[in-house]
C-alpha cells in the first residue's frame, strides 16, 4: 500500500497491464508514469526516479480487522465475483510468474515471506519461520525492529522498538488468556497486533508501524537481491 501523492500532486493509479521483473506494473493517468507494484518505483516517463510512499497496513482477517477497527467502511464487491482467477496458480508451487522466474536459490520460489524494508537495506522471514517463533526482535538499517505473527489469524504485525529515544525489549506473556507483548524495560503489557500499551508506565503509548509485504520469495527476492534472510 502507498500514497498517491508525489511532490504535492495526488495521482490516479491503474494497472497498465506491463510486467517487471514478473510483477504487475501500474501507470498514474496524470502523466503516464509507469511504477512497481512490489516497491513503489518509477520506471519510466515524467516522474522517472521518484518513489511512492509506503503505507504501513495489515493483511489479516476480517474478524480481526473489525475488532481493531469498528467503523471501518467495506467495498463490497459485486455479487457476480467469486473467488480468484489466481487459484490454480497458488496451488502449483512450479508456477512462478509468467516467465517462470527462478529467483534467489537461498529458498524455494514460492516459499512465503515477511519483507521489511528501509531504504536499501531488506530483510526477509519465511512465514514458517514465524510460525515457529512468533516473536522476533531484529536491525533494520540500523533501528531496533520487533515482529508479531498471529498463528490464530496469520496476522504479521512489525513495529519500530523504540520509544522517547529509549530501545524496548520484548517478550510474549499470557494474562487472562490474552496475549500480550511486555517490555523488559518498564514491564507494561502492549497489545500485539496494536502496538499499543494498556498496562503499566507506558499505557497509552504505541510503537510506530513498519510496513511489510507478504510476499513469494521469488518475487522479493528479484527486487531486492541483497536482502538479508533471517529464519
Amino acid at each position: 500500500m502507498y500514497t498517491r501523492q508525489v511532490d504535492e500532486r495526488e495521482l490516479e493509479l491503474r494497472v497498465s497491464g506491463k510486467l517487471y521483473k514478473d510483477a504487475l506494473v501500474m501507470y498514474d493517468r496524470e502523466t503516464g508514469t509507469l511504477w512497481t507494484q512490489v516497491d513503489g518505483q518509477a520506471l519510466r516517463g515524467p516522474l522517472a526516479g521518484k518513489r511512492l510512499v509506503a503505507v504501513p497496513a495489515m493483511q489479516t482477517t476480517w474478524r480481526v480487522w473489525k475488532r481493531l477497527h469498528p467503523n471501518t467502511l467495506v467495498l463490497r464487491k459485486p455479487a457476480t465475483v467469486r473467488g480468484s482467477p489466481y487459484d490454480d496458480y497458488f496451488a502449483d508451487s512450479n508456477r512462478r510468474g509468467l516467465f517462470g522466474t527462478r529467483g534467489d536459490s537461498r529458498l524455494e520460489g514460492k516459499t512465503l515471506i515477511l519483507g521489511i524494508h528501509s531504504g536499501e537495506e531488506a530483510v526477509a522471514i519465511p512465514l514458517a519461520t514465524l510460525e515457529k517463533k512468533p516473536l522476533l526482535e531484529i536491525t533494520l538499517a540500523g533501528q531496533p525492529v520487533v515482529v508479531f505473527y498471529s498463528r490464530v489469524s496469520l496476522t504479521p504485525a512489525v513495529f519500530r522498538a523504540r520509544l522517547d529515544d529509549r530501545t524496548l525489549s520484548f517478550r510474549l506473556v499470557s494474562k487472562e488468556k490474552e496475549t500480550f507483548l511486555e517490555d523488559a524495560e518498564t514491564h507494561s503489557l502492549w497489545l500485539p497486533l496494536e502496538g499499543r500499551a494498556v498496562r503499566g508506565p507506558l499505557t497509552g503509548r504505541k510503537l510506530e508501524p513498519v510496513p511489510y509485504m507478504r510476499s513469494y520469495w521469488y518475487a522479493w527476492s528479484a527486487y531486492r537481491p541483497k536482502t538479508r534472510l533471517v529464519q
